[in-house]
């Protein structure tokens, strides 16, 4: 179950940094 739940995070956090990286250069996209 704890394994289950940290496998669950590391997706979690790996889909959020690249879900960031688009974002900041999108941001970086309209602002320049």
């Amino acid at each position: 179950m704890a394994k289950e739940t940290s496998g669950m995070i590391l997706e979690y956090l790996s889909f959020y940094r690249k879900f960031n990286k688009t974002r900041i250069v999108v941001i970086g996209k309209i602002t320049f």
